[in-house]
């Protein structure tokens, strides 16, 4: 099929308004905001294809035409959402329908019997949270680090860690329902809503865990349109803390104390005396770990407490007290600290580990590091890269972060950081981290060649539920 007639034939679903074949609009809706999302940049230009259209559904019925239409004329179909992930997972690897989601953006019920807010998939964290808390309320994860732009169908789809995570797990974790457009157009939704008459949300019931089949898929199974998560009372009182720590072991050890004992619902934890260099606005002498402590609760007398918790944790070991202003900005995201410059000159690898192993894989990341250190944005002894922990998934886990500023827009220079990249992936996959956002990133290879019976099992899955394999191919390697 032309590709002006698959314009009009999307635009009879739609609307033309919110379709569009030209150049500008397909490379933008192509392109995510990190430096390993810009794969038409080499060495993955060779492999990038500008999607043939771009379409914006505001319906799930509008979504089921737009794959029974894609099924038809055997076109790939590529899922996006807020484009802040990092993981190559919305970019288009074939001439393909790229289904913008952000037009889906309406908060469809908030129902407190069930504690419980559905919301179509393209609803941004930043309007979520506005909206709860005009009730009170508040989701439990509040969404990626500093990313209030990104939608709940692009966390779902990555599994994804995110601000409180630590208290509450990761989205995932607090999903009740879906509601799903498989590939070949049918709806399906999970949980309590299986049954089209229940008027309440639930997950583990009538049945296998579907829902689980379409969180961290990378969007290879089917689009998500519609979600059903948990909500929270929202606590008014709020405590941050920072410590400095002379060994990264201690601070570790701390840290897991007070996690194991649910003090804290987040925190950042610079690992090492270099990151910290880099990480902290002052200098620091003597400091192998700085550790910032965010906490929220319902009344003043258990803030109080927390806060004699802390101090009686971190005496033991000798800890500093820093100023609380960098755990207000890095231990939780009411302010937001991530920029679109910082990120798009980021590289990182992220996966989830244990505090307490964290001073054992340490000092192999920071070897892999140091290889690389020539590429890397700074001053000699400044270079920009850091190990870093921030919360991110339940105790005693942590969202454990290795990264490097490196200039994407030189392309020796650009072409070393991937080759680093995949260097500290391989590393990570290798020691038995625990990836949760993959998409097409190299460490896919990695983890299938140690995960070949479930590989096979996902491949089985996804030629039943996509036969045509129009369901943004080559996402997860299958």
């Amino acid at each position: 099929m032309k590709k002006r007639t698959l314009f009009q034939r999307l635009s009879e679903i739609v609307g033309s308004e919110h379709v569009s074949d030209q150049d500008f609009a397909r490379l933008a809706s192509s392109v995510e905001s990190t430096a390993t999302g810009l794969r038409f940049l080499s060495p993955f230009s060779e492999t990038f294809k500008l999607p043939k259209v771009v379409v914006k559904p505001q319906t799930t019925a509008q979504v089921v035409d737009i794959l029974k239409l894609a099924n038809e004329t055997r076109t790939p179909v590529v899922v996006k959402g807020g484009g802040s992930g990092a993981s190559l997972g919305t970019v288009s690897t074939k001439e393909s329908i790229l289904v913008d989601m952000t037009d889906m953006e309406q908060i469809i019920e908030i129902d407190e019997a069930s504690m419980a807010v559905t919301v179509q998939a393209g609803v941004t964290w930043g309007k979520l949270r506005h909206e709860l808390n005009r009730h009170d309320l508040r989701p439990g994860p509040l969404g990626p680090h500093g990313t209030w732009g990104a939608t709940i169908g692009g966390g779902l789809s990555y599994d994804s860690c995110c601000v409180d995570s630590h208290r509450y797990g990761q989205l995932s974790e607090e999903v009740l329902n879906l509601k799903v457009v498989l590939p070949t157009g049918e709806v399906i939704e999970t949980g309590s809503r299986v049954n089209q008459h229940s008027p309440i949300h639930h997950r583990y019931c009538n049945g296998p865990d579907l829902a689980g089949l379409f969180l961290g898929a990378s969007g290879s199974l089917g689009i998500i349109t519609e979600a059903t998560i948990r909500v929270h009372v929202k606590e008014p009182c709020m405590l941050h803390q920072t410590f400095g720590f002379r060994r990264l072991d201690e601070a570790c050890t701390v840290l897991h104390e007070l996690s194991i004992r649910g003090y804290i619902d987040d925190f950042w934890l610079l690992c090492g005396k270099h990151s910290v260099q880099v990480g902290y606005p002052e200098q620091l002498e003597g400091i192998e770990a700085v550790l910032a402590l965010y906490t929220a609760v319902s009344d003043q007398k258990t803030l109080d407490a927390r806060k004699q918790k802390w101090h009686d944790a971190t005496r033991g070991s000798n800890a500093i007290e820093l100023d609380a202003d960098f755990a207000d900005k890095f231990a939780s995201d009411y302010r937001g600290f991530e920029t679109a410059e910082g990120q798009s000159m980021s590289w990182v690898v992220i996966s989830i580990w244990p505090i307490l192993k964290i001073p054992e894989f340490y000092p192999l990341a920071e070897n892999a590091l140091r290889k690389h250190e020539k590429i890397f944005m700074g001053k000699p002894g400044k270079k920009q890269w850091s190990v870093s922990a921030c919360g991110g998934a339940r105790s005693p886990m942590t969202d454990f972060t290795i990264g490097f500023m490196a200039d994407r827009s030189q392309s020796d220079v650009r072409l070393g950081a991937f080759e680093a990249l995949k260097e500290i992936q391989c590393l990570a996959v290798g020691h038995g981290a625990a990836l949760y956002d993959l998409g097409r990133l190299p460490s896919v290879n990695y983890l299938w060649e140690n995960g070949k019976s479930a590989f096979e099992f996902l491949k089985i899955l996804k030629k039943a539920v996509d036969p045509n394999d129009i369901m943004n191919p080559g996402s997860l390697m299958i």
